[in-house]
């Protein structure tokens, strides 16, 4: 029973920190587009 308990909470923070993992991958990659897509318009000559 306490084995199961255990699993099932292991299970939840894996689930918790691959979640919070991901939405820091799409806030980085926010990030670089838009300070990619700032440089770019700042090196464009219009």
């Amino acid at each position: 029973m306490a084995s199961a308990l255990y699993l099932m909470l292991a299970n939840r923070t894996i689930i918790e920190l691959l979640l919070h993992n991901r939405n820091q991958i799409e806030i980085m990659s926010t990030l670089v587009h838009f300070s990619f897509s700032s440089s770019f318009f700042s090196f464009s000559p219009c």
